[in-house]
């Protein structure tokens, strides 16, 4: 008999279990240094999800596994979670290094790369795809995220791949001095509308876009401006600056705004294919009047 598969059973679980689990992956990522997220976490006995929400925090796609129908149904809907109804046998796991699979029952973390399909539950709002979402993953998966500058993660990348980009002959061809990354962060988290976009390739921290929302009078709607974009030299060529700028405009458009707007150096030309590839011009307003030319007064 399983105490833990009955209706009323799950209703506890939701309504009184504390939800400490974001802690455990906090220390979970410090442990296992982890410089960017998992392409896939596996919870396993996932129960009413507490532990599937918080892997959402290190992995890209997560699968929540348990055998009570009951206790899955409690389980909190999350467009990057998929459930399924089986034992922790019945999975079709193979031991490699490219997933982090986690069960809070055991206390114990370990290495997993799933193959094989079986059945999901549709509670994420994804539709089950033919091809299971546990299929092994590449080295070369890119995973594009929102940063979240609380996490030191996330803050460090963010120093790390600005700081590439100033360096750059196209940046400003020094390295960021020590003051700016001092406060940096700190500045952009007080910013009351910062938008940090990161891209990884597998672990490796490959494009960053910092933007910031503003507004256009004529259209009186938001707008978002890419402030800095940049995809370090290894991964440049590979369609990682389409994939991140298609993802920054997917969130320009969730938020209401009219239109992306960026400055290019005029010697830019890499930079400037990729813009007008993603359908980006000079700006102009009536034809009579020119385009619009980027001016600056230092302070």
């Amino acid at each position: 008999m399983n105490h833990f598969a009955h209706q009323t059973a799950a209703e506890r679980y939701t309504k009184d279990r504390p939800y400490f689990h974001p802690l455990v992956m906090e220390r979970v990522r410090a442990f296992l240094k982890l410089g960017g997220p998992v392409p896939v976490g596996i919870d396993v006995g996932c129960g009413t999800g507490m532990s599937t929400r918080a892997l959402t925090e290190i992995a890209t796609v997560v699968i929540g596994a348990d055998i009570s129908p009951a206790m899955i149904s409690q389980a909190p809907a999350h467009p990057r979670i998929r459930y399924v109804e089986t034992a922790a046998e019945a999975l079709p796991l193979r031991i490699t290094a490219q997933t982090y699979a986690w069960s809070l029952e055991t206390v114990r973390p370990f290495f997993a790369g799933p193959t094989g399909t079986f059945p999901l539950v549709e509670k994420s709002g994804i539709s089950s795809p033919s091809r299971s979402p546990l299929s092994p993953m590449s080295e070369n998966q890119i995973t594009i995220l929102e940063a979240d500058l609380s996490r030191k993660d996330h803050a460090d990348t963010v120093i790390e791949l600005l700081n590439g980009y100033s360096m750059d002959p196209m940046g400003d061809g020094a390295p960021l001095s020590e003051n700016t990354r001092r406060t940096l962060i700190p500045a952009l988290r007080e910013h009351p509308t910062t938008m940090i976009f990161l891209a990884w390739r597998g672990s490796e921290p490959i494009g960053l876009a910092i933007c910031f929302r503003g507004f256009s009078t004529f259209a009186a709607r938001p707008l978002l401006n890419i402030h800095d974009f940049y995809v370090a030299t290894a991964g440049r060529g590979a369609g990682i600056g389409r994939q991140l700028m298609a993802t920054v405009e997917k969130r320009a458009r969730e938020i209401g705004c009219c239109k992306l707007t960026l400055e290019v150096l005029e010697n830019n030309r890499r930079a400037r294919t990729v813009y007008h590839a993603a359908g980006f011009k000079q700006a102009a307003y009536q034809p009579e009047a020119g385009g619009s030319l980027f001016y600056a007064k230092p302070l």
